[in-house]
């Protein structure tokens, strides 16, 4: 069935693409969601009494006697139907798949590595098939998580907020948390992305506020006020309002919140 491991992304990528980051929005909701259920890992949502977990080269679960599905937002649903108890974390995860198709899957990684980083390397083949991973990705898996960089409890914070400071438009905050993670992003290729992001607005929100300043010293209040910033009354030009975040979404649309009853 092509399902195979290595099927779609190969060994040598799936485990140089190591999440260090979930880079989500409302990451901390997700995880109380979480919790409150009394799961280790949101695969623990995804999976059937009995059923297994493929995650190394896409999200699938086992479902005798059909074998292996992948786990869209379509299944996310159909599993919120299936399982009320879980329902509002299964719905959260497929609107999170929704927005973005390799959420589910750096998510998961990312908790499941965090899981076996924290134990004896000498256990993590059984660790991870006690996760519920299928004993084809177990020796894998425990394998990516000796590769991947551990983090300490400061910059685990700061991977967890990264995404949330973004989306809010809070660059500075977003800058300092970004401050704390590896320079290198850990060869986590959606983290440094983001990370090269943040350093591009950030520089464009100081061009913009230097070039305020300066026009300000010159007396020229009608360029400084062209220059993007919007001096307001008793304000000076170059302390105004910088929009310095992420570009507002669609159709100027504000970030989300992370309530469920703001969607």
């Amino acid at each position: 069935m092509g399902l195979e491991f290595g099927h779609r992304l190969g060994l040598p990528r799936a485990l140089g693409a190591l999440p260090l980051s979930p880079l989500v929005g409302c990451y901390q909701e997700l995880v109380a969601q979480q919790r409150a259920l009394g799961l280790r890992h949101i695969g623990e949502a995804l999976v059937p009494s009995g059923g297994r977990l493929r995650v190394l080269d896409g999200v699938y679960v086992s479902r005798a006697p059909r074998g292996w599905n992948r786990v869209d937002g379509v299944a996310l649903r159909q599993a919120a139907a299936n399982n009320p108890a879980a329902g509002e974390l299964l719905r959260r995860l497929a609107d999170l798949h929704d927005r973005d198709p390799m959420a589910l899957r750096r998510v998961l990684l990312y908790q499941l590595l965090d899981l076996l980083q924290s134990h004896p390397s000498g256990g993590r083949d059984a660790l991870a098939a006690s996760l519920g991973i299928d004993a084809g990705e177990a020796t894998a898996l425990a394998h990516a998580a000796k590769m991947r960089r551990p983090l300490d409890a400061t910059q685990r914070t700061a991977a967890e907020a990264l995404q949330d400071a973004w989306e809010r438009g809070r660059l500075r905050r977003a800058a300092r948390l970004a401050s704390q993670l590896p320079t290198d992003g850990g060869r986590d290729p959606f983290l440094v992305q983001r990370l090269r992001q943040i350093t591009a607005r950030v520089q464009e929100a100081d061009d913009v506020l230097a070039t305020a300043r300066r026009l300000e010293e010159d007396g020229d209040v009608e360029a400084c006020a062209s220059s993007g910033s919007r001096p307001t009354a008793g304000a000076r030009c170059a302390d105004s309002s910088v929009r310095t975040g992420p570009p507002r979404g669609r159709r100027g649309r504000s970030p989300r919140s992370c309530s469920p009853r703001a969607r």
